[in-house]
């Protein structure tokens, strides 16, 4: 089940696999075919957009960050595996 501030797997077909965190609210999660994301990044830019992330408990690189300047809408079948420890 995909669930909001989830960080998924998204394997992309220009770039390759990368994190994302769902940012659809929880209840209209069920409903469309998709979901908005944020991309997540290990390059820290120091804007305000960027949003820390706690990697002890989660499969990303030390230091990354959710960029919320960079979302996307996508379907819910490119979601893959859940990047939480």
């Amino acid at each position: 089940m995909i669930h909001r501030g989830g960080l998924y797997e998204v394997d992309f077909p220009r770039t390759g696999p990368h994190p994302c965190v769902v940012l659809t609210r929880q209840e209209a999660i069920p409903v469309p075919g998709s979901v908005t994301v944020a991309f997540v990044s290990s390059t820290r830019r120091g804007h305000p957009a960027e949003v820390a992330l706690d990697e002890d408990r989660l499969e990303i690189r030390p230091g990354s960050v959710v960029n919320c300047d960079d979302l996307a809408t996508l379907p819910k079948q490119m979601l893959g595996k859940s990047r939480a420890i």
